[in-house]
Protein backbone atom coordinates (compact mmCIF):
# COMPACT_ATOMS: atom_id res chain seq x y z
CA UNK A 1 0.00 0.00 0.00
CA UNK A 2 1.34 3.45 -0.88
CA UNK A 3 2.51 5.62 2.01
CA UNK A 4 3.52 9.24 2.38
CA UNK A 5 7.13 8.22 1.95
CA UNK A 6 6.63 6.78 -1.49
CA UNK A 7 4.68 7.43 -4.67
CA UNK A 8 3.09 10.72 -5.70
CA UNK A 9 3.76 12.83 -2.60
CA UNK A 10 7.58 12.45 -2.57
CA UNK A 11 7.64 13.00 -6.33
CA UNK A 12 5.99 16.38 -5.75
CA UNK A 13 8.58 17.11 -3.06
CA UNK A 14 11.29 16.31 -5.59
CA UNK A 15 9.75 18.64 -8.16
CA UNK A 16 9.52 21.56 -5.72
CA UNK A 17 13.02 21.06 -4.32
CA UNK A 18 14.36 20.64 -7.84
CA UNK A 19 12.76 23.91 -8.96
CA UNK A 20 14.45 25.83 -6.16
CA UNK A 21 17.77 24.13 -6.93
CA UNK A 22 17.42 25.35 -10.53
CA UNK A 23 16.66 28.85 -9.26
CA UNK A 24 19.88 28.70 -7.24
CA UNK A 25 21.85 27.68 -10.32
CA UNK A 26 20.35 30.61 -12.23
CA UNK A 27 21.26 32.98 -9.39
CA UNK A 28 24.83 31.66 -9.23
CA UNK A 29 25.21 31.90 -13.01
CA UNK A 30 23.87 35.47 -13.02
CA UNK A 31 26.19 36.41 -10.17
CA UNK A 32 29.32 34.99 -11.81
CA UNK A 33 28.47 35.94 -15.41
CA UNK A 34 26.84 39.42 -15.60
CA UNK A 35 25.46 38.91 -19.17
CA UNK A 36 23.33 36.06 -17.79
CA UNK A 37 21.98 38.44 -15.14
CA UNK A 38 21.08 40.88 -17.93
CA UNK A 39 19.05 38.13 -19.63
CA UNK A 40 17.28 37.30 -16.34
CA UNK A 41 16.38 40.98 -15.83
CA UNK A 42 14.60 40.96 -19.20
CA UNK A 43 11.93 38.73 -17.63
CA UNK A 44 11.45 40.94 -14.57
CA UNK A 45 9.57 44.14 -13.93
CA UNK A 46 11.71 47.21 -14.45
CA UNK A 47 11.49 48.25 -10.80
CA UNK A 48 12.58 44.75 -9.73
CA UNK A 49 15.49 44.56 -12.18
CA UNK A 50 16.79 47.94 -11.03
CA UNK A 51 17.25 46.59 -7.50
CA UNK A 52 19.56 43.88 -8.80
CA UNK A 53 22.86 45.41 -7.71
CA UNK A 54 25.36 42.63 -8.32
CA UNK A 55 23.73 40.00 -6.11
CA UNK A 56 19.97 40.68 -5.84
CA UNK A 57 17.14 39.98 -8.27
CA UNK A 58 19.03 37.21 -10.06
CA UNK A 59 16.25 34.60 -10.06
CA UNK A 60 13.50 34.00 -12.60
CA UNK A 61 10.79 35.03 -10.17
CA UNK A 62 8.13 37.72 -10.09
CA UNK A 63 9.41 38.73 -6.65
CA UNK A 64 12.99 37.50 -6.11
CA UNK A 65 13.15 39.03 -2.64
CA UNK A 66 10.79 38.23 0.27
CA UNK A 67 8.61 35.86 -1.77
CA UNK A 68 11.50 33.80 -3.07
CA UNK A 69 13.27 33.79 0.31
CA UNK A 70 10.04 32.53 1.92
CA UNK A 71 9.92 29.79 -0.71
CA UNK A 72 13.49 28.73 0.03
CA UNK A 73 12.69 28.57 3.74
CA UNK A 74 9.65 26.43 2.92
CA UNK A 75 11.87 24.19 0.80
CA UNK A 76 14.24 23.41 3.68
CA UNK A 77 11.42 21.69 5.54
CA UNK A 78 10.61 19.65 2.45
CA UNK A 79 14.28 18.74 2.05
CA UNK A 80 14.70 17.44 5.60
CA UNK A 81 11.33 15.67 5.53
CA UNK A 82 12.44 13.91 2.34
CA UNK A 83 15.80 13.12 3.90
CA UNK A 84 14.14 11.47 6.92
CA UNK A 85 11.22 9.66 5.28
CA UNK A 86 12.79 8.46 2.04
CA UNK A 87 16.54 8.37 2.67
CA UNK A 88 16.29 7.30 6.35
CA UNK A 89 18.49 10.25 7.30
CA UNK A 90 21.42 9.02 5.22
CA UNK A 91 23.36 11.81 3.56
CA UNK A 92 24.64 11.19 0.04
CA UNK A 93 26.73 13.35 -2.28
CA UNK A 94 23.55 14.23 -4.20
CA UNK A 95 21.89 15.42 -0.97
CA UNK A 96 24.93 17.52 -0.07
CA UNK A 97 24.97 19.18 -3.50
CA UNK A 98 21.23 19.83 -3.33
CA UNK A 99 21.39 21.30 0.17
CA UNK A 100 24.37 23.47 -0.79
CA UNK A 101 22.44 24.88 -3.74
CA UNK A 102 19.49 25.73 -1.48
CA UNK A 103 21.76 27.54 0.99
CA UNK A 104 23.52 29.53 -1.73
CA UNK A 105 20.18 30.39 -3.32
CA UNK A 106 18.98 31.75 0.00
CA UNK A 107 22.04 34.03 0.17
CA UNK A 108 20.81 35.80 -2.95
CA UNK A 109 17.08 35.73 -2.15
CA UNK A 110 17.12 36.95 1.45
CA UNK A 111 17.79 36.07 5.08
CA UNK A 112 14.11 35.24 5.63
CA UNK A 113 14.79 31.81 4.17
CA UNK A 114 17.08 30.94 7.07
CA UNK A 115 14.07 31.01 9.40
CA UNK A 116 12.82 27.98 7.50
CA UNK A 117 16.27 26.38 7.76
CA UNK A 118 16.24 26.81 11.54
CA UNK A 119 12.78 25.20 11.83
CA UNK A 120 13.83 22.43 9.45
CA UNK A 121 16.90 21.65 11.57
CA UNK A 122 14.67 21.48 14.65
CA UNK A 123 12.45 19.02 12.77
CA UNK A 124 15.47 16.88 11.86
CA UNK A 125 16.63 16.59 15.47
CA UNK A 126 13.15 16.00 16.94
CA UNK A 127 11.93 13.31 14.52
CA UNK A 128 11.93 9.74 15.77
CA UNK A 129 13.57 6.66 14.32
CA UNK A 130 17.29 7.42 14.66
CA UNK A 131 19.68 7.73 17.62
CA UNK A 132 20.49 11.35 18.46
CA UNK A 133 24.25 10.84 18.20
CA UNK A 134 23.83 9.63 14.62
CA UNK A 135 21.73 12.66 13.70
CA UNK A 136 24.33 15.01 15.17
CA UNK A 137 27.18 13.22 13.42
CA UNK A 138 25.43 13.29 10.05
CA UNK A 139 24.46 16.94 10.40
CA UNK A 140 27.98 17.98 11.35
CA UNK A 141 29.31 15.97 8.43
CA UNK A 142 26.88 17.77 6.14
CA UNK A 143 28.03 21.18 7.42
CA UNK A 144 31.70 20.22 7.14
CA UNK A 145 31.39 19.00 3.56
CA UNK A 146 29.38 22.09 2.55
CA UNK A 147 31.98 24.34 4.16
CA UNK A 148 34.86 22.61 2.40
CA UNK A 149 32.99 22.64 -0.89
CA UNK A 150 32.15 26.31 -0.50
CA UNK A 151 35.76 27.25 0.21
CA UNK A 152 36.94 25.23 -2.78
CA UNK A 153 34.49 27.00 -5.08
CA UNK A 154 35.38 30.38 -3.58
CA UNK A 155 39.10 30.05 -4.37
CA UNK A 156 38.52 29.13 -8.02
CA UNK A 157 36.33 32.18 -8.63
CA UNK A 158 37.81 35.22 -10.40
CA UNK A 159 39.29 37.81 -8.03
CA UNK A 160 36.56 40.42 -8.69
CA UNK A 161 33.85 37.87 -7.91
CA UNK A 162 35.57 36.82 -4.68
CA UNK A 163 35.74 40.48 -3.69
CA UNK A 164 32.01 40.87 -4.36
CA UNK A 165 31.31 37.79 -2.24
CA UNK A 166 33.33 38.96 0.78
CA UNK A 167 32.44 42.65 0.58
CA UNK A 168 28.78 42.45 -0.42
CA UNK A 169 27.09 39.03 -0.50
CA UNK A 170 28.28 37.58 2.81
CA UNK A 171 27.72 40.84 4.79
CA UNK A 172 24.16 40.90 3.42
CA UNK A 173 23.43 37.21 4.07
CA UNK A 174 24.97 37.18 7.55
CA UNK A 175 24.29 40.75 8.60
CA UNK A 176 23.05 39.56 12.00
CA UNK A 177 26.41 37.82 12.68
CA UNK A 178 28.42 40.81 11.49
CA UNK A 179 26.28 42.98 13.76
CA UNK A 180 26.88 40.63 16.71
CA UNK A 181 30.67 40.62 16.33
CA UNK A 182 30.85 44.37 15.74
CA UNK A 183 28.14 45.68 18.08
CA UNK A 184 27.18 42.71 20.26
CA UNK A 185 23.57 42.54 19.02
CA UNK A 186 21.90 40.05 16.69
CA UNK A 187 20.02 42.68 14.71
CA UNK A 188 19.77 43.76 11.10
CA UNK A 189 18.47 46.89 9.42
CA UNK A 190 15.34 45.02 8.33
CA UNK A 191 14.57 43.68 11.83
CA UNK A 192 14.90 47.16 13.32
CA UNK A 193 12.58 48.55 10.64
CA UNK A 194 10.13 45.69 11.25
CA UNK A 195 9.91 46.45 14.97
CA UNK A 196 8.82 50.00 14.09
CA UNK A 197 6.03 48.69 11.86
CA UNK A 198 4.11 47.30 14.84
CA UNK A 199 2.36 49.93 16.91
CA UNK A 200 -0.73 50.35 19.06
CA UNK A 201 -4.09 51.11 17.45
CA UNK A 202 -7.38 52.26 18.94
CA UNK A 203 -10.01 49.73 19.99
CA UNK A 204 -12.29 50.32 17.01
CA UNK A 205 -9.47 49.74 14.52
CA UNK A 206 -8.44 46.57 16.35
CA UNK A 207 -11.96 45.13 16.25
CA UNK A 208 -13.26 46.32 12.87
CA UNK A 209 -10.21 47.69 11.06
CA UNK A 210 -10.06 50.89 9.01
CA UNK A 211 -10.94 49.28 5.69
CA UNK A 212 -7.90 50.85 4.05
CA UNK A 213 -5.08 48.91 2.44
CA UNK A 214 -2.96 51.61 0.78
CA UNK A 215 -2.45 55.36 1.08
CA UNK A 216 -3.52 57.79 -1.68
CA UNK A 217 0.10 57.91 -2.89
CA UNK A 218 0.13 54.11 -3.39
CA UNK A 219 2.27 53.34 -0.33
CA UNK A 220 1.22 50.88 2.37
CA UNK A 221 -1.50 52.18 4.69
CA UNK A 222 0.13 53.80 7.72
CA UNK A 223 3.45 52.85 6.12
CA UNK A 224 3.65 49.32 7.46
CA UNK A 225 4.05 46.12 5.47
CA UNK A 226 4.15 43.78 8.50
CA UNK A 227 1.68 40.93 7.97
CA UNK A 228 -0.35 40.90 11.18
CA UNK A 229 -0.39 44.69 11.34
CA UNK A 230 -1.73 45.09 7.82
CA UNK A 231 -4.49 42.57 8.49
CA UNK A 232 -5.63 44.34 11.65
CA UNK A 233 -5.55 47.76 9.98
CA UNK A 234 -7.60 46.56 7.02
CA UNK A 235 -10.36 44.42 8.52
CA UNK A 236 -9.66 44.13 12.25
CA UNK A 237 -9.39 41.05 14.41
CA UNK A 238 -12.56 39.37 13.09
CA UNK A 239 -11.49 39.64 9.47
CA UNK A 240 -8.03 38.42 10.45
CA UNK A 241 -9.56 35.37 12.14
CA UNK A 242 -11.47 34.54 8.96
CA UNK A 243 -8.25 34.84 6.96
CA UNK A 244 -6.46 32.45 9.29
CA UNK A 245 -9.40 30.04 9.23
CA UNK A 246 -8.92 29.87 5.46
CA UNK A 247 -5.18 29.27 5.93
CA UNK A 248 -5.85 26.36 8.28
CA UNK A 249 -7.77 24.58 5.53
CA UNK A 250 -4.40 23.70 3.98
CA UNK A 251 -3.35 21.97 7.20
CA UNK A 252 -6.63 20.66 8.62
CA UNK A 253 -6.88 17.39 6.73
CA UNK A 254 -3.13 16.54 6.59
CA UNK A 255 -2.87 17.04 10.37
CA UNK A 256 -6.03 15.03 10.99
CA UNK A 257 -4.86 12.25 8.68
CA UNK A 258 -1.38 12.02 10.20
CA UNK A 259 -2.81 12.19 13.74
CA UNK A 260 -5.37 9.45 13.06
CA UNK A 261 -2.64 7.31 11.47
CA UNK A 262 -0.48 7.84 14.54
CA UNK A 263 -3.29 6.87 16.92
CA UNK A 264 -4.46 3.90 14.84
CA UNK A 265 -1.10 2.43 13.85
CA UNK A 266 1.39 4.04 16.22
CA UNK A 267 4.04 4.24 13.51
CA UNK A 268 7.08 6.48 13.77
CA UNK A 269 6.43 7.72 10.24
CA UNK A 270 3.01 9.05 11.26
CA UNK A 271 4.59 10.98 14.15
CA UNK A 272 7.15 12.47 11.77
CA UNK A 273 4.41 13.43 9.31
CA UNK A 274 2.38 15.13 12.04
CA UNK A 275 5.43 17.06 13.21
CA UNK A 276 6.21 18.07 9.62
CA UNK A 277 2.77 19.60 9.04
CA UNK A 278 2.71 21.33 12.42
CA UNK A 279 6.12 22.93 11.86
CA UNK A 280 5.13 23.93 8.34
CA UNK A 281 2.16 25.74 9.89
CA UNK A 282 4.44 27.35 12.49
CA UNK A 283 6.78 28.52 9.74
CA UNK A 284 4.03 30.30 7.83
CA UNK A 285 2.72 31.95 11.00
CA UNK A 286 6.19 33.14 12.00
CA UNK A 287 6.83 34.47 8.51
CA UNK A 288 3.54 36.35 8.54
CA UNK A 289 5.01 38.55 11.28
CA UNK A 290 7.38 40.00 8.67
CA UNK A 291 5.10 40.19 5.63
CA UNK A 292 1.76 39.05 4.30
CA UNK A 293 2.09 35.28 3.91
CA UNK A 294 -1.18 33.86 5.19
CA UNK A 295 -3.74 34.06 2.41
CA UNK A 296 -1.55 36.32 0.25
CA UNK A 297 1.86 34.91 -0.66
CA UNK A 298 1.30 33.06 -3.93
CA UNK A 299 4.47 30.98 -3.83
CA UNK A 300 3.57 29.36 -0.50
CA UNK A 301 -0.15 29.13 -1.32
CA UNK A 302 0.56 27.07 -4.43
CA UNK A 303 2.99 24.74 -2.66
CA UNK A 304 0.64 24.23 0.29
CA UNK A 305 -2.29 23.41 -1.99
CA UNK A 306 -0.24 20.96 -4.04
CA UNK A 307 1.32 19.24 -1.03
CA UNK A 308 -1.89 19.02 1.00
CA UNK A 309 -3.84 17.56 -1.89
CA UNK A 310 -1.17 14.97 -2.71
CA UNK A 311 -0.61 13.96 0.92
CA UNK A 312 -4.28 13.36 1.63
CA UNK A 313 -4.71 11.51 -1.66
CA UNK A 314 -2.11 8.97 -0.52
CA UNK A 315 -4.14 8.01 2.53
CA UNK A 316 -7.48 8.29 0.75
CA UNK A 317 -6.43 5.29 -1.35
CA UNK A 318 -6.28 3.19 1.81
CA UNK A 319 -9.98 3.63 2.45
CA UNK A 320 -11.13 2.98 -1.12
Amino acid sequence: MESAGEGQFPRILDVIIGCFAVQSIIEIAGFVVPPIADVVHLFQKEEVAEIGVGYRALALSGNPFFDLAAGFGFCYLLFFYRLVTVHAGKISIAQIVLFTLLVIGTFFAGRTGFIGLLIAVIYYFVVMGQPMYRKILRFLTLLLLIGLGGLSIYWVLPFEIRTLVTDTLLPFAFEFLYSYFEEGTLTTVSTEMLSDMYFTVDWQTFVLGDGRYINPDGSYYRYTDAGYMRNILFYGIFGTMILFAYHLLFFNRPIRVSLSELIARGKIGSYNDLLFWLLLLVYTLVLHYKGEVVGFLMITQVMLFWLSLAYCKVFLKRTV
